[in-house]
């Protein structure tokens, strides 16, 4: 039996109307490779945060004239897409204001080493000399 949802909120109305599956995020995020679980107040930071970037993105586009020239199968991947950055988002958020989850964690990289993408320069005068053990997933040679 069908159920029928109705909502002043457009955007709850779109979501409910193509019915989008919008579920709660995992409990955990992914660090370096791993996963971190979130402890009940990281938890509900992340969610609260991730819900709020999905919902100032999306309020604008489902109100604009062009959202109706878009088929619902448009829509509906619009809004997923959405979500899916929102939660990406909110992740990176979670990770500043709780270094504790992230890299801070890990034991200092040897010399010449950094994390890609972490805005660390390091000169690499040569390669690590033989016997030296790889490095943990997420790390790379800085050059």
């Amino acid at each position: 039996m069908p159920v029928e949802i109705r909502s002043s909120d457009p955007l709850k109305a779109e979501v409910a109307r193509l019915r989008v599956p919008v579920s709660m995020p995992q409990r955990d995020v992914m660090v370096g490779g791993e996963r971190v679980p979130l402890n009940a107040q990281q938890y509900d930071e992340y969610q609260r945060t991730a819900g709020t970037m999905a919902s100032q993105a999306l309020r604008p586009v489902v109100s604009s004239p062009q959202w109706r020239t878009l088929s619902d199968t448009d829509k509906g991947e619009t809004i997923k897409e959405a979500f899916k950055s929102a939660r990406h988002d909110a992740r990176d958020a979670l990770l500043a204001n709780h270094p504790e989850l992230g890299a801070g964690s890990l034991p200092p990289l040897p010399p010449g080493y950094g994390v890609p993408g972490a805005g660390q320069s390091m000169s690499v005068q040569s390669l690590p000399p033989r016997g030296v053990p790889p490095l943990p997933p997420g790390y790379s040679v800085a050059r």
